[in-house]
């Protein structure tokens, strides 16, 4: 499958192509990924500011309404000139990008039919009016999703399971694991198993 991947506040894709590298690893080949930076520059986050250097650039897609609207609507030309994606891959306010962008399109009919996957880590809550949802509960995403996310996020706290519980019942899969704000890697290898085992379910029932 080809994956749009979207990173999270105040990082960049290539701090996302390495906290996925233990996950796409595990998933074998086979699968193809692509990633988009945002525009709007951030500080670094502070979960990797021990990891990747301070003076690099670091980015965020959107930071208020204005922002927010123009994020969408790029990330929505990014799909139409760079695809077909299959799936999309997104990590914190990259994950809320994209489900807003799911639930956004699949309201209007204007969803994209190549997007059949949606694999969300550690997803905030949608509060910008540009990136809210239109309708306070019921099944909102209908196309398989993998949601992943960890029992001690202070950042996010129970936003991920809001998002979750938009989405189809039937084709939806969650995996809490014992880490915080991240995305499991080669530090806690079940947690990079049972990742793996949920994206895993999702994409199969795609195929």
């Amino acid at each position: 499958m080809h994956f749009l991947c979207l990173h999270g506040f105040g990082t960049n894709s290539q701090v996302l192509e390495t906290q996925l590298s233990a996950i796409q690893y595990e998933l074998g080949d086979g699968h193809t990924y692509d990633y988009v930076d945002g525009t709007v520059p951030a500080t670094i986050a502070p979960e990797i500011e021990s990891i990747f250097p301070k003076t690099d650039e670091y980015f965020t897609y959107f930071n208020d309404l204005a922002s927010s609207k123009k994020a969408l609507s790029d990330l929505r030309t990014f799909i139409k000139t760079e695809g077909p994606f299959d799936g999309i891959i997104g990590f914190c306010n990259g994950s809320l990008l994209a489900a807003a962008m799911l639930i956004q399109d699949s309201e209007l009919g204007t969803l994209d039919p190549n997007l059949k996957v949606a694999i969300l880590f550690s997803s905030p809550i949608l509060g910008d009016r540009a990136l809210s949802i239109g309708k306070e509960d019921g099944t909102l995403i209908s196309l398989p999703t993998a949601h992943i996310w960890g029992s001690k996020d202070d950042f996010c706290k129970d936003a991920p399971r809001v998002i979750a519980d938009l989405c189809a019942s039937d084709v939806k899969h969650v995996f809490i694991h014992e880490g915080g704000h991240e995305i499991p890697g080669g530090k806690d290898k079940q947690a990079v198993t049972s990742s793996v085992h949920m994206i895993r379910r999702a994409i199969n029932a795609v195929l």
